[in-house]
């Protein structure tokens, strides 16, 4: 569409990162894909791509988009014992941010360049701001990056991975290696994190999850490392061909989901990032496609299941405990992959009530009723009284 286009929508969509495109396809999906859209993205050619590892139980509209899929998980302690767990439901499996946020193009679609000054809240619509020029919404759904709200514990999880090519690289390409401890721990909890994608090919990243302002170690002396001393391969025999980098804020702050009468948050602004593990894929997904039945059906958005408090708990309580015991982190880890399947059901939060009971029962139960009673002595403390 032209500049010429009327400046009013019946949606507009800030952001076109994950969240903002998978909103998108799902509205061009339905009854809702002859209306005016309009989405805002800052920096189109900023883009960047990095692998999605998500798990599935069943079929979804990211099907067509997986590129790798694994049958097992794997969890190797600091002493490297190694711990591997076939898997059928759910499925672990990949895909690529580009994939996922591919821009698509429709005759009632128009795509904005700019970065949003303000967007202001109103009865019937909400007005958005890009420079000095104003664009009026129905409706618009924010996917700007999460305002950092009042947070009893707050950590940061940050990744850096290469992409290795080697010949001399032997790994088994049905395993996915969730965590391995047989790296640097001071000042948080880090692990490798190893995804093969083709023989001769894989993923090998190191994650660091610590407290907010602290220094990270070095991760990509720690990869080197990681590469020759534990999959045996020396500089001269491999290739790294790419390399991706990112962070998330892990907290328990509270990011609402309905940011005005006519503003709807989404992505991690809308709480979407699972605070105990970092992931959004799959949150994200079935959130966009609730939003659009919402839509449909009541002719707003927010009609969205509700969030239960007890996994707002939970995470809460697993951020205290890496934050305050991140020395306990490989033994935890390593009995959740005992039951894998029922560990990637509760970090999608859909656990049967029996399976959840399950699962907290082969955990170090007490440290996690420490952890509970002084998370809520501190909440108490700044006055703040629930999850």
């Amino acid at each position: 569409m032209t500049d010429a286009a009327p400046q009013r929508y019946d949606v507009i969509i800030v952001g076109a990162g994950v969240a903002g495109a998978r909103l998108l396809q799902h509205l061009l999906a339905s009854a809702w894909r002859t209306r005016a859209i309009l989405v805002i993205e800052r920096d189109p050619e900023g883009r960047g791509d990095h692998l999605l590892a998500f798990w599935t139980d069943r079929r979804s509209d990211l099907d067509p988009l997986i590129e790798h899929r694994w049958t097992a998980l794997r969890v190797v302690s600091p002493a490297g014992d190694a711990t591997t767990c076939a898997l059928t439901e759910p499925r672990y499996v990949a895909t690529r941010r580009a994939r996922v946020t591919a821009p698509v193009e429709q005759a009632n679609l128009r795509r904005l360049t700019g970065e949003v000054a303000e967007i202001v809240d109103g009865v019937d619509s909400a007005a958005v701001r890009v420079g000095d020029r104003w664009y009026h919404g129905a409706w618009v759904f924010d996917a700007r990056p999460a305002a950092a709200g009042p947070a009893t514990v707050r950590l940061v999880q940050r990744f850096t991975g290469w992409i290795v090519e080697s010949a001399a690289l032997r790994l088994d390409p049905a395993v996915a290696t969730l965590f391995d401890f047989r790296t640097a721990q001071r000042g948080g909890v880090g692990f490798m994190y190893v995804l093969p994608l083709a023989p001769g090919r894989a993923l090998v990243e190191h994650v660091f999850t610590g407290p907010v302002g602290a220094e990270a170690p070095p991760a990509e002396p720690l990869l080197a490392t990681y590469l020759a001393e534990q999959l045996g391969l020396a500089v001269d025999e491999r290739r790294i061909v790419a390399r991706e980098r990112g962070s998330s804020l892990l907290s328990d702050a509270r990011q609402p989901r309905r940011g005005g009468r006519r503003i709807c948050n989404i992505g991690k602004r809308g709480g979407r990032l699972k605070a105990s593990s970092g992931y959004a894929l799959t949150r994200i997904e079935a959130d966009s496609a609730a939003i659009v039945r919402s839509l449909t059906t009541h002719g707003h958005p927010f009609g969205r299941p509700r969030e239960r408090r007890i996994f707002r708990l939970l995470d809460a309580v697993f951020l205290w405990v890496l934050a305050r015991e991140p020395g306990r982190a490989p033994a935890i880890y390593g009995a959740m992959m005992r039951r894998p399947a029922v560990m990637l059901r509760f970090l999608d939060e859909r656990p049967r009530l029996r399976e959840l009971l399950g699962l907290l029962l082969i955990l170090p139960t007490w440290v996690f009723l420490r952890a509970l009673w002084r998370w809520t002595w501190a909440r108490r403390v700044a006055g703040d009284a629930g999850p």
